[in-house]
């Protein structure tokens, strides 16, 4: 008789993806079809390491076709392995590499550009372990000609893009202008130092006076 034989699965998952967030990372996979797997489907089985440390690694199992590995280090880099296991045994590992979680965002700084009646502000900030979701700045109105808004009038706009524009801007007013970068895992960074802004006075644009029209009467009969 032949000796028995004892059978593993072919392949690995397929179409494995990540995202990365603060101190978790959720993989994502496609189902595995159980033809191409050798006995009775049972689980996934997800091996993880930080590159840093290659030899200390954990895993975890799961049955559905994604997980979410949460405990991880700030802008730390991980190698995640997935497989799958039936009553034959371990299949091949799927390997997704430089997987790596976000920092909480720093302080932005700005240039600042003054306009007729508005302020447009382009914010930068140190883009290294996070993705930006969104620039926010906070203009609140402290006083208009000297005198004070109590309390403060406070507009906030966020945008994908780096710069935005408070328009309009009242004429003569002080602001109190702030800024706060969010990434992607919903984490927002430490707000810039407060800055003052005093927009211009409105513009007298002089347009002349059109005089009533004088009729003047000359000795010699003509008319002036």
């Amino acid at each position: 008789p032949e000796a028995p034989t004892c059978e593993t699965s072919s392949t690995a998952p397929s179409q494995v993806s990540a995202v990365a967030n603060l101190s978790s990372v959720t993989l994502y996979w496609s189902p595995f079809p159980l033809i191409d797997v050798n006995g009775d489907f049972q689980h996934y089985v997800v091996t993880y390491k930080s590159e840093e440390n290659s030899l200390l690694s954990n895993s975890t199992t799961t049955e559905m076709e994604n997980i979410t590995i949460s405990g991880l280090s700030f802008g730390t880099t991980y190698v995640f392995r997935v497989s799958v296991v039936s009553s034959g045994g371990a299949g091949l590992n799927k390997e997704l590499l430089s997987t790596t979680t976000q920092e909480t965002p720093g302080e932005p700084t700005a240039l600042i550009m003054m306009g007729p009646s508005s302020i447009t502000v382009t914010m930068s900030v140190n883009i290294t372990q996070f993705i930006v979701s969104q620039y926010c700045a906070i203009f609140n109105r402290i006083s208009v000609s000297g005198v004070a808004d109590n309390p403060p009038i406070s507009t906030t706009i966020c945008s994908h893009n780096a710069t935005v524009t408070l328009s309009p801007a009242v004429n003569n007013a002080t602001y109190e202008y702030s800024a706060v970068v969010n990434n992607t895992a919903g984490t927002s960074g430490n707000p810039s130092h407060a800055i003052h802004i005093i927009t211009s006075p409105a513009i007298d644009c002089g347009i002349p006076q059109v005089a009533n029209s004088l009729l003047i009467n000359t000795p010699d009969g003509t008319t002036m």
